[in-house]
């Protein structure tokens, strides 16, 4: 092969390349694409109680998470999460609080007198009727101190002949 065959060959080669990309660019232009259009999703102000609607596929949808109750006005409890946001939620009827005096030593109650504020607590909500229900609390058992590691020896192992 000569130079002159390769340099033909290149040269094709380049064209072929470059005449693709341009009729590429044109149907590329010419080709339908269809957008679809995702609503935004509505955020609850802090002072109002969100709304949302249920699925057809479940009887029953929970959710669970960890934070404060911040504030407890006649059926509405006012909750933070660890990263500070805050919603308000309405109080189950009938909830199930349990409380822990000692580890492994907790207590059912169920009267919404006995909701405490500002404690790390574990909420569990129910959808019920377009929103959220607070059905159950618990308040995290008390931590059990513990001594420090300390090893038995501190010398290392020696080996025998």
């Amino acid at each position: 092969m000569n130079l002159q065959t390769i340099v033909v060959g290149i040269t094709a080669l380049m064209i072929g390349i470059l005449g693709g990309f341009v009729v590429g660019q044109g149907k590329k232009s010419s080709v339908q694409t269809s957008q679809v259009v995702v609503p935004k999703q509505q955020v609850a102000k802090p002072d109002t109680v969100k709304e949302i609607q249920s699925s057809t596929l479940f009887e029953n949808q929970t959710a669970s998470f960890e934070g404060v109750i911040t504030k407890v006005e006649e059926n509405i409890a006012t909750v933070k999460n660890k990263a500070g946001k805050e919603s308000k939620f309405p109080i189950a009827d009938e909830i199930s609080i349990y409380k822990f005096a000692k580890p492994n030593e907790g207590t059912r109650l169920s009267d919404k007198k006995d909701i405490e504020l500002n404690k790390d607590v574990v909420l569990v909500l129910v959808f019920k009727n377009t929103q959220y229900e607070i059905v159950s609390l618990t308040y995290n058992p008390p931590t059990v101190p513990q001594e420090p590691f300390s090893p038995l020896s501190t010398s290392s192992p020696t080996s025998k002949p």
